[in-house]
């Protein structure tokens, strides 16, 4: 273990790892849910629709951004604790426990899809600064690219195990080969106006703009179609789909929105307060859920 990740193991450790428990019913991570963190030291459980389902006290977040959940079932994201400036890689159960921390990097402001999860590999992909990093399930380094990134920001896992990334201050794509050693650099229409939140399913590439552009860019084909226009600046910083294709955005204020696959506005709800990223909880395997269902009554939600 190295000497800043002990660090900031110890500094976590020092402060209450547990989350306050607020309301009358349970919070919990439920399959299908959405769970959006915030900075005022909160995470928002939503359903499918957006319709808020509930929330969990977590006193010792003092902001947060790119998200997702790994194969045990916890949430993974990129934050800050309270008091402290110092970007880290967290991971927390749905009681607000923290598992693990380390430091995420070089200070990259956040705001963007800075982490994704490889559920085959167990390994993490986040965006640190001006490098782009590999971490395993205990946190620690197994790959850095080079120093050759103003800003990284989006970052994603491709299904051959390549790692797509955006240069959030150069308005620049990469393709990244599985060990970071190698890049491929993807101009225009890829990386203009793209600006940090990103999803990928197969060889589509959705991305949000500054301007609060949709557009899907094709991998294969080198085309771009925008599914949406003009919603607002800094409205789509992250962005995740559920099973069926719909399409959720977030804002830095916490405004969520639900898409169609074709860019159809189905849904918006939000709390406008600080938080820019969202997850979405989608079990790998049944095996987590065996885990998962006895600790379901560990948490309480308010009536919504």
């Amino acid at each position: 273990m190295n000497c800043l990740r002990l660090c900031s193991l110890l500094f976590v450790t020092s402060m209450p790892l547990n989350a306050a428990l607020a309301g009358e019913t349970e919070f919990a991570f439920r399959p299908g849910h959405f769970y959006t963190p915030l900075r005022g030291q909160l995470i928002i459980e939503w359903d499918e629709d957006l319709n808020k389902v509930a929330e969990l006290e977590v006193p010792w977040l003092g902001g947060a951004s790119g998200s997702t959940f790994n194969s045990d079932g916890n949430l993974v994201m990129t934050g800050r604790l309270v008091g402290n400036s110092t970007s880290l890689v967290i991971e927390m159960d749905q009681s607000g426990n923290v598992i693990r921390t380390t430091p995420q990097g070089t200070s990259t402001g956040l705001g963007g899809s800075y982490i994704d999860y490889n559920a085959a590999t167990d390994q993490y992909v986040h965006a640190a600064g001006d490098t782009v990093r590999i971490l395993d399930g205990e946190f620690e380094l197994v790959d850095e690219s080079a120093e050759s990134l103003r800003r990284s920001t989006g970052v994603h896992w491709l299904s051959t195990g390549d790692v797509f990334a955006i240069d959030g201050l150069n308005e620049q794509s990469y393709l990244f080969g599985s060990d970071l050693s190698t890049s491929l650099e993807i101009g225009s229409p890829a990386a203009p106006g793209f600006y940090a939140g990103i999803e990928i399913v197969g060889s589509q590439v959705y991305g949000g703009t500054v301007s609060g552009d949709l557009r899907m860019y094709d991998l294969d084909t080198g085309l771009t179609t925008e599914l949406v226009s003009d919603v607002g600046v800094g409205a789509m910083i992250d962005i995740e789909m559920d099973d069926s294709g719909n399409i959720y955005t977030t804002s830095g204020f916490n405004v969520l929105r639900k898409y169609s696959p074709s860019g159809e506005l189905l849904a918006i709800n939000g709390t406008g307060m600080g938080g820019d990223n969202i997850a979405y909880f989608n079990i790998p395997s049944p095996a987590s859920m065996l885990i998962l269902v006895p600790a379901m009554v560990t948490a309480r939600r308010r009536r919504i």
